[in-house]
């Protein structure tokens, strides 16, 4: 009875490493040419308004840094419909706020979406009469940029965070 469990548990190990080694991964990213000449830079920067109990003239932003991820279609970049799925990159603003990516780009142009994180913070507001400081996150929204040719260079116009209190569950207030 040994003899005959070990033989088909060998059995099955083979036929499961027969069925493994003969799938392959249809997920394989396309080659993009980076060189000089065939991308675009993109600038931004990611502010937050700490303090809205300040009167509007007197109020200051603050830079925040934020993971951002950076997506353009291969189809657009390599002008073809047929292409599936996206060339991405990962960026981060500094503590200013400041960031900046090269992306892929085609003489046709190209879109560049961009999804920021959440940033976890404080905001100062007023509650009835009295100020105080919230717990909370920031949410950035950063537009995409179409027709994104090679060799341009684009600055973007700072995207202020929206705030959103949570209670100390994580949940909104």
């Amino acid at each position: 009875m040994k003899k005959v469990f070990s033989f088909v548990a060998a059995s099955l190990a083979v036929l499961s490493l027969s069925f493994t080694s003969c799938t392959e991964d249809p997920a394989k990213p396309l080659s993009v040419d980076m060189s000089a000449g065939k991308t675009a830079t993109i600038s931004g920067t990611l502010l937050v308004n700490p303090d809205i109990t300040k009167d509007a003239d007197k109020q200051t932003f603050e830079g925040k840094s934020a993971t951002i991820i950076v997506t353009v279609p291969y189809s657009e970049i390599l002008d073809d419909s047929s292409a599936k799925g996206n060339w991405i990159t990962t960026v981060t603003s500094d503590s200013r706020g400041i960031f900046s990516v090269e992306v892929p780009t085609n003489p046709k142009g190209v879109t560049v979406s961009f999804t920021v994180s959440d940033v976890r913070g404080e905001q100062k507001q007023k509650v009835g009469a009295d100020d105080k400081t919230l717990s909370g996150v920031w949410k950035f929204s950063v537009t995409d940029e179409g027709g994104v040719k090679p060799g341009k260079i684009i600055v973007k116009e700072h995207t202020e965070g929206k705030f959103t209190a949570l209670k100390e569950d994580g949940s909104k207030i």
